[in-house]
């Protein structure tokens, strides 16, 4: 008969009864029919019955039946054996052939079965060896796969009798255990390790049970914290998961020494206010830190930090990740997607070493928090790279210790920012800045900022108090209130606290700073501080150029008495620089005096004013800090009246000029009676007295110059 067939096996689950069943495909014979219940071999007409073989086989369960719910498998295995004996000179029988035919096909059925159910893959030995059958099941449960001196597999428990067997493996470079395999690292000569050893350098959140599905994994992961705290150190890879890889906390992730927290497709996302506000935060001590390739979503849980680079965390870093959504809480501040901690005391635990870089930082309160703190702090040793957008604060400093101005080795660090969209305040009602400085010190800052037409003015590029700062930064963007604004800094609802300054109250002052910006478009004024008599800069220098000034003026009157400030200041609208000390370019000079020019207050040393002018027209020619000049009474002679720009003080005022040798042939002394000093200007005299008569070649120039 033709066998059209194709499978040679099945599986059903016993009813308990003596069912029949049909198998499904022919036998030749019924010891051909392979039976297993539960994984146990049953025996032919002991355990189970076979009727109808060719035509359509059946087996039947004899007593005791096959409990319910029992697994039973069965299979064909036909004997690979010629059964038909064909004779010479004796014509061939169909029937006959056709069963030899039938049996061939039968037996290839039963091998192409067992290697689709059994896989194609297998354990050989080269060629020319004698290969060896595994142990039965029975032997194999608890054991070890091993070698016996003649290459033959054996079960061995590595403990007993069986421990000489080590002594066979291959320099001791593999050793058997009751409950763990171990090797030697390749190639040298170092302890053993365990398996554990080396999965504990490498673990995955789905080792621990988290799923990954977007709810709270956060038990999961502190196993795996915890287990990488056992083994000494490690990698925790947040991987992507058939849930979709978002792992949800609950709490802060506080991460053990040594520990490397790895996105590896996979994010975590802040599901609630947590102890520490923040997603990841280290163990107390803990140093050799490390999180990278990770996106972290704070979720917009009020007070959530992304990470906490806390006080006494040496050698932490932090790198390519993505952190969104943090808000800020009055109550519990807040909302910084990285935030650096006081320092560390390097007596115990070493310098700090905190390196941040390639970090993403989207709508958040602030993008990078640096604060001082308790003593000692000192060798924080913090270096960031971050870009943020969309956030109130870019940078927010803060030297939190008492003593002001703070040690020289205390913060120590260097940020590079590219900010977008930046410093405009909507949490308190106050203007702010883009960085806001509360007694920060000792750092540099290089920012780029970039804010559209669209997001507005924000109060300023700097805001707050600092010492031993350097500012180099290049800003798109309106500022309200001053391109630098050093007026104190706090996270309070007050929209301005000025009135809170006094000349005997708050002393706080920005010292020893050096800030360089190239802004692009108008700003209230270049500098802002709270009251002239307030100390409030001190050994500062500034290179400041913009667009627009709305206040017209370099420096106003709470500037002018700063005798250790220098500044350049260049208006591009008046296309105008002023260079000087503050107290050289006063409170009254305006870019449009300067107009095309290019005007060093500082280059006459003392000098608060000089002019040249043509003494018959009374043109003038060049000046510093003179607004005209004109003949005493209309009279044409010697005697000439200056009015200044800034208004001259009560003070004894010494004038000395020259004629041009052009018109005379020497030097003629101007001098000034005390009587005629003027808040307005000075009249000085020439000695002679007498009428100035131009020269042939030209018009006659005086040149004066004095002091007060």
């Amino acid at each position: 008969m033709t066998k059209t067939a194709v499978t040679s096996r099945s599986s059903y689950l016993a009813d308990g009864l003596a069912t029949p069943r049909n198998i499904g495909f022919p036998l030749q014979s019924a010891a051909d029919l392979i039976v297993k219940v539960d994984g146990v071999l049953q025996v032919l007409n002991t355990h189970y019955s076979v009727t109808g073989l060719l035509s359509n086989p059946v087996m039947t369960p004899l007593t005791p039946f096959w409990a319910n719910g029992a697994a039973v498998r069965y299979r064909r295995k036909t004997p690979a054996s010629q059964q038909y004996d064909a004779q010479a000179g004796v014509a061939l029988s169909a029937e006959g052939l056709e069963a030899t035919l039938d049996r061939n096909v039968m037996a290839i059925q039963d091998i192409e079965g067992q290697v689709e159910e059994y896989g194609f893959s297998s354990i050989r030995v080269p060629e020319g060896e004698e290969g060896g059958v595994l142990p039965t099941l029975v032997d194999r449960i608890g054991r070890f796969l091993s070698w016996n001196p003649l290459g033959k597999p054996i079960a061995v428990t590595g403990t007993g009798a069986d421990s000489a067997l080590r002594t066979d493996l291959a320099s001791a470079d593999v050793a058997l255990g009751s409950d763990i395999l171990a090797y030697r690292p390749y190639g040298t000569s170092a302890a053993i390790r365990t398996v554990r050893n080396k999965l504990g350098e490498n673990v995955s959140l789905l080792d621990f049970g988290a799923v990954g599905d977007g709810d709270d994994d956060f038990a999961a992961i502190q196993l795996a914290c915890e287990y990488i705290d056992e083994v000494g150190a490690g990698k925790i890879s947040v991987t992507s998961s058939e849930a979709g890889g978002i792992y949800g906390i609950s709490e802060t992730i506080q991460l053990p020494a040594g520990c490397d927290l790895v996105g590896a497709g996979g994010s975590l996302k802040v599901l609630d206010e947590t102890y520490y506000d923040a997603a990841i935060i280290g163990i107390p001590g803990a140093d050799r830190l490390s999180v990278s390739n990770l996106f972290i979503d704070l979720n917009n849980v009020p007070a959530a930090c992304g990470i906490i680079m806390r006080r006494n965390n040496p050698e932490f870093r932090v790198s390519d990740l993505l952190i969104i959504n943090g808000v800020h809480s009055k109550a519990k501040k807040g909302g910084r997607a990285l935030n650096i901690e006081a320092g560390v005391d390097p007596a115990a635990y070493g310098p700090r070493n905190a390196i941040i870089t390639g970090v993403v930082v989207r709508d958040c309160y602030e993008a990078l928090s640096i604060s001082g703190g308790v003593d000692p702090q000192q060798e924080s040793n913090i270096r960031a790279d971050v870009l943020a957008e969309n956030c109130q604060s870019a940078i927010g400093l803060f030297g939190n210790t008492a003593s002001y101005p703070h040690s020289p080795d205390e913060m120590g660090f260097h940020v590079t920012m590219t900010a977008r969209n930046c410093g405009k305040a909507t949490t308190y009602a106050r203007e702010h800045g883009v960085i806001n400085a509360d007694r920060a010190c000792n750092g540099k800052i290089d920012i780029q900022v970039m804010n559209d037409d669209a997001y507005g003015a924000v109060g300023s590029l700097w805001r707050g108090d600092a010492s031993n700062i350097m500012l180099n930064a290049q800003m798109s963007g309106n500022c309200s209130r001053a391109l630098l604004d050093f007026n104190s800094y706090q996270e309070l609802d007050a929209v301005d606290e000025d009135a809170t300054w006094t000349a005997t109250g708050n002393t706080l002052s920005t010292l020893v700073g050096d800030f360089k910006v190239k802004h692009s478009g108008t700003i209230a004024k270049p500098i802002n501080v709270p009251i002239s008599t307030a100390a409030y800069l001190e050994n500062m220098r500034f290179d400041l150029q913009t667009d627009i000034v709305t206040s017209g003026k370099p420096l106003d009157s709470t500037l002018s008495n700063k005798i250790n400030c220098y500044g350049r200041f260049q208006n591009k609208t008046s296309n105008a620089v002023i260079e000087g000390f503050f107290h050289d370019i006063g409170a009254n000079v305006t870019f449009a005096n300067y107009a095309n020019r290019e005007y060093r207050a500082s280059d006459k040393g003392s000098l608060k004013f000089w002019v040249l002018f043509n003494a018959l027209t009374m043109v003038v020619a060049n000046a510093h800090n003179v607004a005209s000049v004109a003949r005493k009474g209309g009279a044409p002679d010697g005697t000439f009246v200056i009015t200044f720009e800034n208004a001259a003080p009560h003070a004894l005022y010494m004038a000395s000029g020259h004629f041009d040798p052009q018109s005379f042939t020497s030097s003629q002394n101007l001098y000034c009676p005390s009587a005629e000093i003027t808040t307005a200007g000075v009249v000085a005299y020439t000695r002679s007295g007498g009428v100035l008569i131009p020269a042939a070649s030209g018009p006659a120039y005086v040149y004066v110059e004095g002091n007060w």
